[in-house]
C-alpha cells in the first residue's frame, strides 16, 4: 500500500513539471484596460473627474459641452501623474459630457477605448 502512494505521489509531480513548459508564458495584453470607475462630482462652481488609476499609462481626456458628440467647446487634456482634474468657469445649468482613454507608455501596447460620464453644471 506505501509503495503504491509513493509511486502515485511520484508520478503526480513528475506530471506537474510536465504540465509546465518552456511555451508558457506570462500573456501581456496588446491594449490597455479603460479607466475605472470614472466619475463626475458636480459641486456649486466646480466639477470634479475622478478616475482609478491603470499600471504604466497616462491618460487623455476630453470635456465638451454636448451629449457625448464631443463637438462643442472641447476641451482636452492630456495628464500624467494625476487621477483627478478639476474643472472650472464650466457654464452653469449646461449638460457636458467628457470622455477619458488610457495611453500605454510602454512601447506595442494600445491606448484604451474611452470611458464616458455625463454631468449638468448647478
Amino acid at each position: 500500500m506505501l509503495k503504491h502512494t509513493y509511486i502515485l505521489f511520484l508520478s503526480v509531480f513528475i506530471l506537474s513539471f510536465a504540465a509546465c513548459s518552456d511555451d508558457d508564458e506570462v500573456r501581456v495584453p496588446n491594449q490597455l484596460f479603460r479607466p475605472a470607475v470614472f466619475t463626475a462630482d458636480v459641486e456649486t462652481g466646480r466639477v470634479l473627474l475622478q478616475w482609478i488609476p491603470i499600471k504604466n499609462a497616462t491618460y487623455y481626456l476630453e470635456v465638451s459641452r454636448d451629449d457625448q458628440l464631443f463637438q462643442t467647446d472641447v476641451r482636452k487634456y492630456e495628464i500624467e501623474d494625476e487621477y483627478i482634474l478639476v474643472l472650472t468657469d464650466l457654464i452653469s445649468e449646461e449638460l457636458y459630457s467628457a470622455r477619458i482613454k488610457s495611453v500605454s507608455t510602454q512601447p506595442g501596447i494600445q491606448d484604451s477605448e474611452y470611458a464616458i460620464v455625463t454631468f449638468t453644471t448647478r
